[in-house]
């Protein structure tokens, strides 16, 4: 879950990997894999880099490097976590986060993340969700962040690879803005056209997503339109 796609040659350990890990008791985590376990083919997302701060956000922690011998086990998971609590001005490190188990073997999993969120901050009522696959999942964004709730997101970047990132704006009016969202120790936008195809397909999905209650940083999560 970096910024690199993963070798075309780790494709189909991937795809297992990916398959082996899903396989749970709970019908929570035996949704997690219903929409990761084919490789996306749709257009990927282009994260346009705007700056180290964003009037009135918190800080956007770096993400640690991705360790294992192949690089599988990336910390954009941890690091979305640890953007998302700073909106309800807690300082939580990504290593923190990882160091309490916000990580799995491939990358971070939806469920777990959200596991991580119920446990270790459940003051903050954060809940895995999805929309249906023909949602206005814009519409969903924009109502969101209006009602002063940041959402952290895992999109496709590739085949099999996935990334997560925590949405805290929208830029522009009508139905193709810019989103504006928290990664790599920076704040980034993309374009909704090129993002939501790569939403819908991730891993838990369509559109998954966690949520939590209102920040009290609530003004600034600005939307436009």
């Amino acid at each position: 879950m970096s910024r690199n796609a993963l070798s075309t040659l780790l494709a189909s350990f991937l795809v297992v990997s990916f398959a082996v890990t899903g396989c749970a008791s709970t019908e929570e985590e035996e949704e997690e894999v219903s929409s990761g376990e084919e490789a996306y083919t749709g257009r990927l997302a282009e994260l346009t880099y705007i700056g180290s701060s964003y009037a009135g956000a918190p800080r956007s922690w770096e993400q640690p490097d991705s360790e294992g011998i192949f690089g599988q086990y990336g910390y954009c998971g941890a690091t979305a976590a640890a953007n998302m609590v700073g909106w309800y001005g807690k300082s939580v490190s990504p290593r923190n986060a990882i160091d309490n188990g916000c990580w799995s073997y491939i990358g971070t999993r939806p469920v777990t993340l959200a596991k991580y969120l119920r446990t270790h901050h459940a003051d903050l009522g954060c809940a895995l969700g999805k929309m249906t696959w023909d949602a206005d999942a814009l519409t969903g964004v924009r109502n969101s962040l209006r009602v002063g709730k940041p959402l952290v997101v895992v999109f496709m970047t590739g085949g099999l690879n996935a990334h997560w990132v925590t949405i805290i704006g929208v830029q522009g009016a009508g139905d193709d803005p810019k989103l504006v969202v928290m990664s790599w120790g920076g704040f980034y936008t993309v374009q909704w056209s090129d993002f939501k195809d790569a939403w819908r397909s991730g891993y838990s999905g369509p559109y998954p997503y966690i949520q939590c209650k209102q920040s009290p940083l609530a003004s600034n999560l600005r939307v436009d339109g």
